[in-house]
């Protein structure tokens, strides 16, 4: 029997050693292509694109086998990291096969990789990473300027690890930032302004910003923002409190014009909420505070992104006692997290079948993150500018609106001036 299904494999590994190739058209033989390979790729090169050598392989994983057939080769090709590789599932194999951290350790030994990650594109795909560098492995610098006609719907704000700009939408939706401590929720903060410079300076866009720590982490930006909450949870709640009261300024005024979205102009400007760890307004704070701030939030959440105001949360636990309100923010990023369990809390389902690995990112590394984006259920790894205390007041001073912003304060008057108690 041993003798027969042998035979059998070698049968059915001879009558697929034709070549695999590159994606778009190759004229090259094997030899060929494995001799121009990058000396560190040589070895994925010829285990994947010969396709005899290729199936041998996936049979020693577990991933194939003579009486299931063989996952088929679609393309592979160089990517800035290394190569890319993308197969087709034979039936009755699932994702998890393919993402098991044992077999992605193995075949990266059998590739003579340093790190082979894998998910799934779409149904009955897989995608192989297979990494022998990493071009989000050094802080990305900030660039020195931003250019003045800032596209609200692509603020650049790191690179991906393609080595592309990464670009966040912040016009019409809402952001939740996820991260444990030191894993760069500031850094990401702190670039989005950047993103954000000329547009604040110019008063196209407004910035609210609530900082719960007593001002301690925004405090060197407080110049940049139009409203700005730090000292109790009342002042948090009325800054919300006259956020909603703009929103039906706006719900009103587009009703009577007759227009879906708002459009924003320095008469009427993009608002743009901060929510500096928002567990000290629901998880940690009175039932009062919470049952409050939880209706405006959702208020604004609900409503808000078509009247150009846009939130943009920030917590170190996603859970639901920390965040009840994260299925309305539809942009998601996922810096370095504690658990596994987080990753699915963030980005919903299978987040670790579509790429997500936000509890493998090493603590040394702030600022890398996993993001989905608004409407695709696609995730991106990507890295944020380091933004250097230096960088915060060059922004600072560089982008703060005039006039002068105001502090939110419940002994003010509607102008912002402060009275006696």
């Amino acid at each position: 029997m041993g003798f027969m299904v042998g035979a059998l494999l070698v049968s059915a590994l001879a009558a697929t050693v034709a070549l695999a190739c590159l994606r778009g058209p190759r004229s090259q033989s094997l030899a060929q292509i494995i001799a121009a390979a990058p000396i560190e790729l040589r070895c994925a090169v010829r285990n994947l694109a010969d396709n005899g050598v290729r199936n041998r392989m996936l049979v020693t994983l577990n991933l194939a086998a003579v009486d299931r057939g063989f996952p088929r080769l679609e393309w592979w090709d160089y990517t800035n990291q290394g190569l890319e590789a993308e197969l087709t599932l034979v039936g009755g194999q699932s994702t998890k096969d393919w993402t098991d951290k044992e077999t992605l350790d193995a075949m990266a030994h059998s590739l003579k990789a340093p790190k082979v990650t894998a998910f799934s594109p779409e149904p009955s795909r897989i995608r192989l990473e297979v990494r022998t560098s990493d071009v989000l492995a050094a802080p990305a610098t900030l660039p020195v300027a931003v250019p003045d006609d800032v596209d609200l719907r692509a603020v650049r704000i790191g690179i991906t690890e393609a080595g592309s700009p990464w670009l966040l939408a912040i016009l019409w939706t809402h952001l939740l930032i996820v991260g444990a401590t030191g894993s760069g929720k500031g850094g990401v903060l702190w670039a989005i302004l950047h993103g954000l410079g000329p547009a604040i300076r110019s008063g196209l866009v407004d910035v609210w910003c609530v900082d719960p720590k007593g001002g301690v982490e925004f405090g060197p930006g407080k110049e940049l923002f139009v409203r700005f909450a730090y000292k109790t949870a009342e002042d948090v709640l009325a800054l919300l409190t006259e956020a909603v009261a703009v929103m039906r300024e706006r719900q009103a005024a587009l009703f009577a014009a007759g227009i879906r979205k708002h459009v924003p102009t320095v008469a009427e400007p993009l608002i743009v909420i901060i929510i500096d760890e928002a567990a000290s307004l629901t998880a940690y704070a009175s039932r009062k505070i919470r049952e409050e701030f939880e209706e405006l939030h959702g208020l604004l959440l609900s409503q808000g992104r078509a009247l150009g105001i846009s939130l943009i949360g920030c917590v170190q636990d996603p859970s639901k006692d920390t965040m009840p309100q994260r299925q309305l923010y539809p942009l998601r990023i996922g810096l370095r997290l504690d658990e596994p369990s987080q990753m699915n809390m963030v980005f919903g389902a299978g987040a670790r079948d579509r790429g997500a690995r936000c509890d493998e990112i090493p603590d040394t590394t702030p600022g890398v993150a996993f993001v989905e984006q608004d409407g695709s259920t696609s995730i991106t790894r990507a890295r944020a500018f380091l933004v250097t205390d230096d960088d915060v007041q060059d922004i600072v001073g560089r982008y703060a609106p005039v006039p002068s912003p105001i502090a939110i304060n419940p002994h003010t008057t509607d102008s912002g001036q402060e009275v006696a108690a």
